[in-house]
């Protein structure tokens, strides 16, 4: 048997990274971490406007989000996000409209398929 496999899923506020976790965190075949594990990242990208729409709306819909999302006084640009930088697997996922690559993809991406 491998190392188990941990997979980080980062991007900017209101990329989708907390909708993508929870989407393939129910995925057969993953358990939670034991002693070790192998890395894997997946960097969520999505267009400005679309994060500045998504951030706002959760900062409305929860308070837990309004002290980690941007707010008028102290906006967050998507642009200005920098990615983690480390010699790992990485998969960008575009998250404008839906996942670009697909669900499948990504999932497969995780397995290590």
């Amino acid at each position: 048997m491998g190392l188990p496999t941990l997979v980080v899923v980062s991007g900017p506020p209101g990329a989708g990274k907390t909708t993508l976790a929870h989407r393939i965190a129910g995925t057969p075949g993953l358990e939670r971490l034991t002693e070790r594990s192998q890395i894997k990242v997946i960097r969520c990208t999505v267009d400005a406007a679309t994060a500045g729409s998504r951030a706002a709306r959760r900062n409305v819909e929860s308070r837990v989000r309004q002290r980690s999302h941007a707010t008028p006084e102290t906006p967050f640009f998507a642009d200005d996000w920098r990615g983690i930088s480390l010699p790992l697997p990485l998969l960008s996922v575009e998250t404008t409209e839906g996942y670009k690559p697909g669900i499948d993809a990504i999932i497969r991406f995780v397995l290590g398929d």
